[in-house]
């Protein structure tokens, strides 16, 4: 902090912007490096007292930052530096990058100019200067970057000292950890405010044959990009049907996995073929994931069938006509449900490719089982499929945050104390044992050491 304070008076010194910026660069440069080379909590200092508040410095901060890692930092020697001699951080480091990410996670992007508050008091005097300047008989002041002071109050200009600075850190040999920070920074922290989203598709894509963790907010970040800025990714929903699988359903992050299945499948424009393959791998998956999982995935169901009545076959099928030798199927298919009626299912539950599961041929005899489903929540769910569907879409995303202890807390609301008696000892016990019994004696000697 007194470093800071030090900056501050020689920032206020300044009577130029072309001072300012020369006094900025050589005064928080060396800074920058000390706290790139600190420990987290004097990075999380700095961040917290300076980046976060002033808008100068967070520019400044990504300006210096590019240059660094471009190699094209200013190359005066450091003893020819004013203020003591700094040592320069390895950016082939992780615990470098690791500084690097703590600085710019969730790094503020203001939105208007009066958002704006500059550590430099004379900043606001100097763009008026400036201003001045140019409308002077009618002259232009070319601008260039050591004068160009309005890129401190442009938000443009901020969103793209963003975008090179990140840039620039996707660049660097990120360890799995990193990239898992950056991954999980990508939908709220960075994408908003980059002035060029899509150009991080490459990460993200790479990202995603990481696997788990990894490939789930990478599909998040393309997702992202799909739907509002308009990349072309024919992909997604192959990639999300290869991530469905029992242990993405047991991780301890799958309530945010379920969340981005229930966003990326409402889209009511999808080939029957890949709804059917949905629907039967939530079908097939709800015997064998957690209750609390499983309520979801029937809601899932449901919600598809309704917004795809293409896919109704899986829970409506007529023998007569399936077996009509007039009915338009090919004679492979005409075999399959053949032998689908015999008790043979087609599907292809360790198929990856959504096209080659011959879900469409098969049917969700898995519902019939969760109707006598152990918990009470799930059997009634699965009860709905034995009446005409007319009952409105389901909330997803209630059922991707649900636990066993939030079903556990429902069940208690839901029991009344005074309608049902509750089975108590009349005398309150005094012990493990009754001293009055004859094994007393013999079970203390095995229990006391």
């Amino acid at each position: 902090r007194p470093r800071m304070e030090q900056v501050r008076q020689q920032w206020g010194k300044c009577q130029t912007y072309e001072a300012f910026v020369d006094v900025a660069t050589s005064s928080l440069a060396p800074l920058i490096d000390r706290v790139l080379t600190a420990d987290a909590a004097s990075a999380a200092a700095f961040r917290k007292q300076y980046l976060d508040r002033y808008h100068d410095v967070r520019y400044l901060f990504l300006e210096i930052l590019h240059k660094k890692l471009t190699k094209k930092e200013d190359e005066t020697p450091r003893k020819k530096r004013k203020g003591p001699a700094v040592e320069a951080p390895d950016f082939e480091s992780a615990a470098v990058h690791g500084r690097i990410l703590d600085l710019m996670h969730a790094l503020p992007v203001v939105s208007s100019e009066p958002d704006l508050v500059f550590l430099c008091p004379r900043l606001k005097e100097f763009r008026d200067a400036f201003a001045k300047w140019s409308r002077s008989e009618g002259k232009k002041r070319t601008k260039t970057e050591d004068n160009d002071v309005t890129k401190f109050f442009s938000i443009k200009q901020q969103k793209k000292a963003f975008t090179r600075a990140w840039a620039e850190i996707l660049s660097l040999p990120l360890s799995d950890v990193a990239k898992l920070q950056v991954l999980r920074d990508m939908p709220d922290h960075i994408l908003p405010h980059v002035a060029t989203p899509w150009g991080l598709s490459d990460f993200l894509s790479d990202s995603f044959g990481l696997g788990g963790a990894y490939a789930l907010y990478a599909l998040h970040g393309l997702f992202i990009l799909i739907t509002k800025h308009n990349l072309d990714y024919p992909d997604l929903y192959d990639r999300l049907y290869s991530l469905f699988t029992a242990d993405m359903l047991h991780a301890r992050y799958r309530s945010r996995f379920l969340e981005l299945v229930g966003l990326i499948m409402t889209s009511t424009r999808l080939p029957a073929y890949l709804v059917a393959s949905f629907i039967k791998k939530a079908s097939r998956l709800a015997l064998v994931s957690p209750t609390p999982t499983t309520n979801f995935l029937v809601s899932l169901v449901y919600n598809l069938l309704k917004s795809h009545p293409e896919a109704m076959v899986l829970v409506h099928r007529l023998r007569s006509k399936d077996l009509n030798p007039d009915a338009n199927h090919t004679p492979a298919n005409q075999e399959t449900l053949k032998r689908l009626y015999e008790g043979v299912d087609p599907f292809q539950p360790d198929e990856v490719d959504p096209s080659k599961t011959n879900a469409l041929l098969s049917s969700c005899w898995e519902l019939k089982l969760l109707q006598s489903h152990m918990s009470p929540a799930v059997s009634a769910e699965a009860q709905i499929f034995q009446q005409e569907m007319k009952a409105p879409s389901q909330d997803l995303k209630e059922h991707s945050h649900k636990t066993y202890l939030k079903m556990f807390l429902k069940e208690l609301q839901r029991f009344n104390a005074k309608k049902h008696h509750v089975a108590t000892t009349f005398h309150e016990p005094e012990g493990l044992f009754d001293p009055s019994a004859e094994d007393t004696v013999a079970w203390t000697r095995i229990w006391k050491p």
